[in-house]
């Protein structure tokens, strides 16, 4: 599956990243707020995170993750992004926006411009996604875009910019009918 490096709606441009936005980027990868529910630490080294932005290319190319950079229609200016990760047929979704863009439903519509994009793909038979139980605002958009909340497991995620000790996570799939 190769989706569609440009996806639109009436409010946003969601693309392929390019060298020029690392910065944009961690800027609120950087945010402890933003990153507060992440299952990994927020970034603290620009130039590390540099180096790792740079991998979402290779990603791309081989499959293995399809990342965008959202931005608002008619600007360059990055406010977010969104990812899938790929495992054979199942896509797993997560997404960030900066803090001073949410509480508008930009997660929301950029959710949905991609879940429409990879669910279509005849190779992709589930869309799935996790958050924190406690995260409201993640688990608002992914019910928005029609995700179904399968259950909660307890003490499954990490989510390092809390505490050490694992959080409980709901669990959100959308499944292609046959």
């Amino acid at each position: 599956m190769i989706p569609a490096e440009q996806l639109t709606s009436e409010r946003l441009l969601l693309r392929r990243p390019q060298s020029g936005d690392a910065d944009a980027v961690y800027r609120y990868c950087s945010d402890p707020e933003v990153t507060r529910w992440l299952n990994w630490p927020a970034c603290r080294d620009p130039e590390q995170f540099r180096h790792d932005f740079s991998s979402y290319g290779s990603k791309w190319c081989s499959g293995e993750e399809f990342y965008w950079v959202i931005t608002l229609s008619g600007s360059h200016c990055v406010i977010g992004s969104i990812a899938c990760r790929m495992q054979h047929e199942v896509a797993d979704l997560g997404f960030l926006l900066e803090r001073q863009c949410w509480g508008y439903g930009l997660a929301t519509e950029a959710a949905a411009l991609v879940l429409k994009e990879v669910s279509s793909a005849p190779q992709v038979e589930r869309v799935v996604a996790v958050c924190a139980a406690d995260n409201v605002g993640s688990a608002r958009v992914l019910e928005k875009i029609g995700m179904q909340c399968k259950g909660l497991v307890s003490q499954f995620l990490d989510c390092p910019n809390i505490s050490s000790e694992k959080r409980d996570a709901l669990v959100f799939d959308h499944t292609r009918a046959p």
